[in-house]
C-alpha cells in the first residue's frame, strides 16, 4: 500500500522562485509505503532534480527514470526510515536543503528601548501597553520568507507593518502595534520561517501585565461605592479594594461582589472625594466571565448620559475597557441592561473589581 500527499513548502512562494532565479515551483511530497514503488506524476514529467529523506535522515538524490508515461522515480523501501519519505521535487540553486535551523532573533526594541533577545520576554506589570515593538530577525542559511511572520496577542492577529527583508543577507525586520487593549495578562506570540524544506521556524513571546497605575476608585483615596442590590454574602466594598488581580479566577465574596440574580437593571457607582477628571473605566470579571453588554455613564442635568459601552468580546475576558474623552465628575456609574450578563447567567452583575483612570 502508498500513500502519497503534496506538502506546502515555504518555497511555493512565487517570489522565491523569482528571487532565485527560477520560474519552477518547489513541491514537497510525503510518502508513505509498505514496500519499494515506482511513483509517476505530471509535475515530474519536467524534473531535473529529485530528492529524497533516506533512513538517516539526510537528502539523497532519487533514481529517476524517462518511460513511456514520462519520468518515473523509484522509492526504494530499504532505503527510508518506516516506510516513510518525502521527496523535493527541483530544489532551487540557493536552497540549503540540508538545513534545520530556525531563524534567531537578533534584536527587538519597545518604543525604542532595546531588550535582551530571546525565546520569552516577561515586562512584568506596566501602566501603560507596549506601543511600537521592533524586531528584527537572520537566519545563516536560507532566505527567510516574509509571508511566514505570525503574530498574535491573546490569540487574535496583529498586524505587522514596516517590513524590510534584505534575502540577500537573510535578514528580516518589521514593526507591531498592539494598541488599545484592556487591562489584565496579556501575551504577544510571534513566529517566523525560513525557506528551507522544512520550513525551519523561530517563535518569540511577549508577556505583561497591564494595569491602570492611574485608578481613583479605590477606598484608601476615599472613593465610596454603592450598589443596586446584593447577592447573599456578597458585599460592594470588595469592588473598591485596589485589588484587580485575586478575581480573575475567583467568584468568592472575599474577592468579588454579584448583584441579586434579577431580570432587573444592575448598577454600581463610584463617588469620589471631590471632582476629578477621568478619561476611562475598566471592569475586572468575576472567573473571567464577561456581561453581554455594559454601560459607563455620569451624572448631568438631573439625568444618567452614557460616556461608552462594553460588549462582550469572547467567552473569557480578565477585563472589560471603556475609553472616552476626559471629563471631570464626582460619580460615575456602570450599568449591565436587563438579561444582559455573563452567558451562563445573565440576570446576576458579578464583578470582582472596578477601576477608573485618571486623566494624566
Amino acid at each position: 500500500m502508498t500513500f502519497v500527499r503534496t506538502l506546502a513548502c515555504s518555497v511555493l512562494i512565487a517570489g522565491a522562485a523569482a528571487a532565485a532565479g527560477s520560474a519552477s515551483p518547489c513541491l514537497m511530497y510525503d510518502i508513505q509505503t509498505t514496500t519499494s514503488v515506482t511513483i509517476r506524476c505530471k509535475p515530474l514529467e519536467n524534473a531535473r532534480k529529485v530528492l529524497f529523506l533516506n533512513s538517516e535522515g539526510t537528502w539523497t538524490e532519487a533514481s529517476m527514470k524517462a518511460t513511456d508515461g514520462g519520468k518515473a522515480i523509484r522509492v526504494d523501501v530499504t532505503r527510508i526510515k518506516a516506510g516513510k519519505t518525502i521527496l523535493l521535487v527541483d530544489p532551487p540553486e540557493w536552497m540549503n536543503c540540508a538545513d534545520r535551523t530556525p531563524p534567531v532573533v537578533r534584536s527587538i526594541s519597545i518604543d525604542g528601548k532595546k531588550l535582551p533577545a530571546g525565546g520569552t520576554i516577561d515586562l512584568g506589570t506596566v501602566g501603560t501597553v507596549p506601543g511600537t515593538i521592533t524586531m528584527s530577525f537572520e537566519d545563516e542559511h536560507n532566505p527567510i520568507a516574509p509571508g511566514s511572520l505570525q503574530a498574535t496577542m491573546d490569540g487574535s492577529p496583529l498586524p505587522a507593518e514596516g517590513f524590510a527583508l534584505d534575502n540577500a543577507k537573510e535578514k528580516l525586520s518589521c514593526r507591531l502595534r498592539p494598541g488599545d487593549t484592556d487591562y489584565g495578562p496579556h501575551v504577544i506570540n510571534l513566529s517566523v520561517a525560513d525557506r528551507a524544506p522544512f520550513a525551519n521556524t523561530a517563535s518569540l513571546r511577549i508577556r505583561f501585565n497591564y494595569l491602570d497605575t492611574n485608578d481613583i476608585a479605590q477606598a484608601s483615596l476615599g472613593a465610596k461605592v454603592t450598589v443596586d442590590s446584593c447577592y447573599s454574602g456578597y458585599e460592594p466594598e470588595t469592588l473598591i479594594d485596589g485589588d484587580s488581580q485575586s478575581c480573575a479566577g475567583s467568584g468568592s465574596p472575599t474577592t468579588t461582589w454579584a448583584s441579586a440574580e434579577t431580570g432587573a437593571e444592575h448598577w454600581v457607582e463610584i463617588a469620589f472625594p471631590k471632582p476629578q477628571q477621568v478619561d476611562g473605566i475598566a471592569l475586572y470579571w468575576a472567573y473571567r466571565k464577561p456581561a453581554k453588554r455594559v454601560l459607563a455613564q455620569i451624572h448631568k442635568n438631573g439625568e444618567w448620559t452614557t460616556l461608552g459601552t462594553a460588549e462582550r468580546k469572547q467567552g473569557e475576558q480578565v477585563s472589560s475597557t471603556i475609553r472616552f474623552a476626559p471629563v471631570t465628575i464626582g460619580r460615575i456609574r456602570v450599568l449591565q441592561p436587563p438579561n444582559c450578563g455573563r452567558e451562563d447567567r445573565p440576570n446576576l452583575f458579578w464583578l470582582g473589581e472596578i477601576s477608573v483612570r485618571k486623566s494624566e
